[in-house]
């Protein structure tokens, strides 16, 4: 009798937040998560590995207010860490197993943004 990991559940998991206040109204703020080895539930089906590789993600963002005018700029999962091939059968479209979408399936992302307090 053999137990077994829990399928998508990380055994190991941290997540550390990091913010910054300047006198001059500067903003900084990150964000580090880290998501160890899952187990994958049918992975002997596709001849793939059994458990998903560990990643972090990285968030930052930068932020100046001036008088009710708030200026941004960030980024989103900055290392591009993205889980390869979340679909399997691209031929057979009846059939789509999102077993391997175990982690994120969007890579790196800039944004930027202005938002005003009305008084």
């Amino acid at each position: 009798f053999r137990f077994q990991q829990s399928p998508f559940q990380s055994r190991h998991r941290g997540l550390m937040v990091w913010g910054y206040e300047t006198r001059t109204d500067w903003f900084f703020d990150a964000t580090a998560q880290f998501n160890g080895q899952k187990r994958l539930p049918n992975a002997a089906y596709w001849n793939e590995r059994s458990m998903s590789q560990a990643y972090a993600i990285w968030n930052a963002q930068v932020r100046k207010t001036w008088k009710g005018l708030d200026v941004y700029l960030g980024m989103e999962n900055i290392g591009n860490q993205m889980a390869p091939s979340a679909i399997r059968s691209l031929v057979n479209t009846n059939f789509v197993d999102p077993t391997f979408a175990w982690g994120p399936t969007n890579g790196r992302m800039l944004y930027a943004g202005l938002r005003y307090t009305l008084p």
